[in-house]
């Protein structure tokens, strides 16, 4: 370099080695071209601000062949200008060290001592391997065999591509340059010298370089440089694709204009903006190789050297087809949306974050009956007229993209007031914050709904009052309503107890199966139960019958959504039939069966299975004459302790039934004669025990019985002959029965009435004398005789405070 200072020595013994005339060699130096520093390191820093720019605008790969070959060039020149003058320019930029025949230092200039980080001081006459250690960089293997091989004569050897050389502090530094001996003319080495440079910085430049230029080679965008005059230098793979090539040489020295449908007026006018303000930005129709045609977003950069001088232009072209198509899809998207808004039958606001109108449409200006101008003016707590200001600025803030929904009254223009339901959500524009509003106007609803809740409370009033159970389910079978006649068959008292919950949580398992059962059949087949009678045994125990019916509720889709059931109490009526089922085939006085059942049953029992069959008819002694001395209530009671009678003698399967009157039968299916006749006497034996009520008097009866113990014998003839014996026994029982009962009575008189025999006796004699006088019969005379005798039998009934009463008797 020209500002170098020449070491004349080291070129005096150069000179000798390779026997020149020392004089004509150091007047030969002086005729060397000095190198300008500044110019040198220019060429580099111009490599360097030309990489800088490139990572900044970020485009990646740019060709830089021409910019390295230029660097090589220098780098070249300086080579061959160091190989040729080597020997002679002591002052070259590179660090040179110097050593004797034996290895030491013999000195090291400014260069060698910045890189290895010794002064020449310091080092000289040391052996050169304790400064200048170098290793192989992929081996670790130490290389200074090299120095050695020098020192004994063998040609010089360069040094790279891989040597690292250990500083003084230890630090590793990427080295190139050569090894060389210093010999005299005579080859005797005189010692070696070193001539080497630092890469590490080169290397990591070069590196650099080639990140950048993998980032252009595979980025996905299209890049391409151009020359000054718009001809193509350097085009990466994307850009090979996005015009659909193959191989660069298909595109490289074509005008960048062939790629686009552009007239050549515009080409040039894009050419000279990026040549006057550095840059252009703008759409573009791209033409492919195969002629089909799309749009580029394309970004231009002008590229200039060290100097600031232009050197070439470079493009980043992006295929925006499907974002123009999208874009075009979302104009047209954003029209339909403003017809649809314009003409939808809602009034929709827009509004800033102060609560100001930023748009509307024509509805909600009707709705308020303004004008578009007069709206647009507004602020939504001039017309909201249920919301404070600061409650409104409050909900603008807190109102989210989610947004919110609620109900409120908006103020007219003319003062007037109407329900509205509003929808809200926030969304950001440019940074700014919107709400936008659909305002429903609901005041028709709203008198609906008015409407409604009055004939809710009608109905309401009207289910709780009537008196069958009445209710509605959902889907689950769970309680939506529960009038008071429900709610009292689930033993509660308010219907929040029932609401919300199944039958299993209120009735029995097996009545809540029942109940669940059914539910599921109208839920799922959509079809109604009508009139099912179902029994019910309420919580306190008391057993209700229900009419019920369940009818399946539907929306207005058709689907169904729950269930009512209503039920009547027929509990009455269930007792009424039962009590009827009871009486068609019962005697109402006595209990036992009647006739026509008993015929029923000899029907169906009438059969050789059945066999022997025996038959016992009694007849009630005294019956008439019973009901005239003590009244039909008294007659009644004797009837019934005969059936008393029966139901303790006879067993369980024997049919017992009143015939008629005073008659009774007992059939006895699979019963033998003597078995037969044990129940006979025990029945006797039982009446002969059995008093009727507080009469002091026994029970009679006439007792006929017949067997059927062959089955071509008629049943009916059994009945026939167990009568005619019932009647003969009758026969031989109803005098002592009725002298029995008279005897009875005129026990009961006396003691009654307190009167003797004797008495008695004297009236029946006065009453034969008056028979004797108006001529009375014999037998006329004995009967007015027992009138006598019983005149008072009728009053044998009647208690004694009516029969001693003074006072007149009530009705």
């Amino acid at each position: 370099y020209e500002d170098e200072v020449v070491d004349y020595d080291l070129f005096r013994s150069q000179a000798q080695r390779y026997g020149f005339d020392e004089n004509e060699y150091l007047a030969a130096l002086d005729r060397v071209p000095r190198f300008n520093r500044d110019r040198v390191q220019s060429a580099l820093t111009f490599i360097h601000n030309l990489a800088h720019t490139l990572s900044i605008i970020g485009y990646g790969n740019v060709k830089l062949s021409k910019i390295l070959a230029e660097r090589n060039y220098i780098l070249k020149e300086l080579q061959e200008s160091e190989e040729r003058y080597r020997a002679t320019l002591y002052s070259i930029g590179d660090a040179v060290i110097s050593t004797d025949s034996d290895g030491c230092i013999i000195n090291l200039n400014s260069e060698a001592e910045k890189i290895i980080g010794w002064k020449a001081e310091e080092v000289r006459g040391n052996e050169i391997n304790q400064v200048f250690r170098i290793i192989d960089e992929k081996s670790r293997v130490s290389r200074n065999d090299y120095v050695v091989q020098a020192l004994h004569g063998r040609d010089g050897n360069n040094l790279g591509p891989n040597i690292l050389l250990i500083d003084r502090n230890g630090f590793e530094k990427l080295i190139d340059g050569s090894v060389a001996p210093i010999q005299d003319k005579t080859g005797k080495v005189l010692g070696a010298v070193l001539v080497f440079r630092d890469q590490t910085q080169n290397r990591a430049m070069n590196k650099k370089l080639q990140i950048m230029n993998a980032a252009i080679q595979s980025s996905a965008n299209a890049i391409a440089f151009a020359d000054l005059h718009g001809f193509i230098t350097y085009v990466n793979p994307a850009s090979l694709r996005l015009w659909g090539y193959e191989k660069e040489e298909e595109v490289l020295g074509w005008r960048v204009t062939n790629f686009f449908l552009i007239e050549e007026s515009e080409a040039i006018k894009i050419t000279n903006e990026i040549k006057q303000k550095g840059n252009f930005f703008g759409e573009l129709i791209g033409k492919k190789k195969d002629g089909s045609h799309f749009d580029v977003q394309i970004s231009a950069t002008l590229v200039t050297d060290e100097n600031g001088q232009p050197y070439c232009m470079m493009g980043s072209f992006v295929d925006i087809t499907e974002q123009k198509r999208i874009e075009k899809a979302l104009a047209e998207e954003a029209k339909r949306r403003r017809i649809l808004i314009d003409q939808s039958r809602d009034g929709i606001v827009v509004m800033d974050g102060e609560g100001g109108v930023f748009e509307a449409n024509q509805k909600f200006a009707e709705m308020l009956g303004y004008t578009m101008d007069e709206v647009s003016r507004l602020h939504v707590w001039e017309w909201d007229a249920k919301i404070s200001q600061d409650r409104l600025l409050e909900m603008i803030q807190s109102v989210t993209e989610e947004g919110d929904h609620f109900e409120t009254q908006h103020r007219r223009k003319d003062g007037s007031l109407i329900d509205v339901e509003i929808s809200t959500n926030a969304a950001f524009f440019g940074g700014k914050k919107l709400i936008f509003c659909v305002c429903h106007d609901i005041t028709e609803r709203k008198k609906m709904e008015e409407e409604l809740r009055r004939e809710q409370a009608l109905l309401r009033t009207f289910i709780n009052h009537i008196p069958d159970p009445a209710y509605v389910k959902d889907l689950h079978a769970r309680k939506l309503l529960a009038n008071q006649a429900d709610l009292e068959n689930m033993g509660l008292k308010k219907e929040e107890e029932a609401l919300g919950k199944t039958d299993f949580e209120i009735f029995p398992h097996h009545v809540a199966e029942h109940f669940y059962r059914d539910d599921m059949y109208v839920l799922r087949n959509g079809k109604p139960i009508l009139n099912r009678e179902e029994r019910l045994v309420r919580p306190n125990g008391e057993e209700r019958w229900f009419l019920s019916s369940k009818i399946p509720l539907f929306d207005e889709k058709g689907q169904v959504i729950g269930l009512v059931g209503i039920g009547r109490d027929i509990t009455e009526r269930k007792n009424a039939e039962e009590r009827i089922h009871y009486l068609s085939f019962h005697d109402s006085l006595t209990g036992l069966y009647n006739r026509a059942y008993l015929e029923e049953e000899i029907k169906r029992l009438d059969t050789e299975r059945q066999l022997p069959i025996g038959i016992i008819m009694m007849d009630v002694n005294g019956l008439k004459l019973f009901n005239d001395a003590y009244g039909h209530r008294m007659g009644d009671q004797l009837l019934k302790t005969a059936a008393d009678v029966l139901r303790r003698i006879c067993r369980k399967e024997d049919l017992i039934a009143r015939w008629g009157g005073d008659e009774f039968i007992v059939f006895l299916p699979k019963t033998t004669f003597d078995e037969v006749e044990i129940i006979r006497k025990r029945i006797i034996d039982e009446c002969n025990k059995t008093q009727i009520g507080t009469i002091s008097l026994p029970l009679s009866m006439a007792i006929g019985v017949c067997m059927k113990e062959k089955s071509e014998i008629d049943i009916n003839k059994v009945f026939r002959e167990a009568e005619d014996r019932m009647y003969q026994n009758k026969l031989t029982e109803s005098r002592s029965t009725r002298s029995t009962i008279l005897s009875a009575l005129r026990i009961t008189l006396h003691e009654k009435y307190q009167v003797t025999e004797e008495q008695v006796t004297k009236l029946q004699n006065l009453a034969r004398i008056f028979g004797e006088a108006v001529n009375l019969t014999p037998f006329d005379q004995d009967r007015l005789a027992l009138l006598v005798a019983l005149q008072d039998i009728g009053s044998i009934t009647l208690p004694e405070e009516i029969l001693n009463k003074t006072s007149p008797l009530t009705d």
